[in-house]
């Protein structure tokens, strides 16, 4: 009976040897994949865009900290932030520069809330009298005791972060910081109008209620989704918002509306 010859199939020591390198080449690769993303978690986790789930806890949050910031007599710095914004992620790389934390660990307490598609953060903001975040990031420096935002007029600076740099960051924060005193005085002096309040948190509704519609599109779009007349809106939320800023600005800075009327807008919605 005649069976089948069992051959011997040998591979040679030059192929052999480039298999190895290939297998060697793509567990190298895994594990450099497995590293990235190891790092870039834990740098969302650390010093990225901590994300609170309920308005509870934002709420919370920021009680924490003001009453942290109090007991330790510093300023503490309250970042509205999205993780989708370019100039947020360029504001964080500032915060991990030594030159920011050194800074930063000597004189403030810091809290990062993630605005997300642009969430509605009026009763969280309302607690520092700052109803309004007119873009991300808005770094607002806080006085804890009088819970008032020591950098109004200079708020719109660092939500365009690509402009800036860490030096500068350094030097913004260590000169609000040795003039708290005369900032907190000036404030603690100033006396607002009843209807630059009222304004405020009128206007405040209107753009949260273009935030939402905004917050929509901006999502779908980054689903990969076409939006049409999205940019359009956009543009005419960006413009009502930088516009309502300054006027915000400018009427904080006289208090009353004996020398500036109340603006008028047309239709955002």
């Amino acid at each position: 009976m005649k069976t089948k010859s069992s051959r011997k199939y040998t591979i040679s020591p030059i192929i052999e040897l480039d298999i190895r390198i290939k297998m060697k080449s793509s567990i190298s690769y895994f594990i450099l994949i497995i590293f990235i993303f190891s790092n870039s978690f834990t740098y969302a986790k650390d010093n990225g865009f901590p994300s609170f789930e309920t308005e509870t806890d934002r709420l919370l949050a920021i009680e924490n900290s003001l009453l942290k910031a109090k007991r330790k007599n510093k300023l503490l710095i309250l970042i509205i932030e999205a993780a989708w914004c370019q100039d947020s992620l360029t504001l964080e790389k500032f915060l991990i520069e030594s030159k920011v934390k050194k800074i930063v660990e000597s004189d403030y307490v810091i809290l990062k809330i993630d605005a997300g598609w642009l969430l509605n953060l009026k009763k969280e903001l309302s607690i520092v009298s700052y109803p309004i975040y007119y873009g991300t990031p808005s770094l607002l420096i806080v006085d804890p005791v009088n819970r008032m935002v020591l950098n109004r007029n200079s708020v719109r600076r660092w939500q365009s972060a690509h402009r800036e740099n860490a030096i500068l960051l350094s030097q913004y924060l260590k000169e609000i910081s040795s003039d708290k005193d005369k900032r907190i005085l000036k404030l603690k002096n100033q006396e607002i109008s009843s209807d630059i309040i009222e304004f405020e948190n009128e206007q405040a509704d209107i753009l949260y209620k273009a935030y939402a519609k905004l917050g929509q599109m901006l999502e779908k779009e980054k689903a990969g989704n076409q939006i049409t007349n999205k940019k359009r809106f956009s543009n005419k939320v960006h413009k009502y918002r930088g516009r309502l800023q300054r006027d915000i600005g400018e009427l904080y800075e006289n208090g009353d509306l004996s020398k500036v009327p109340l603006p008028i807008y047309p239709p955002l919605m």
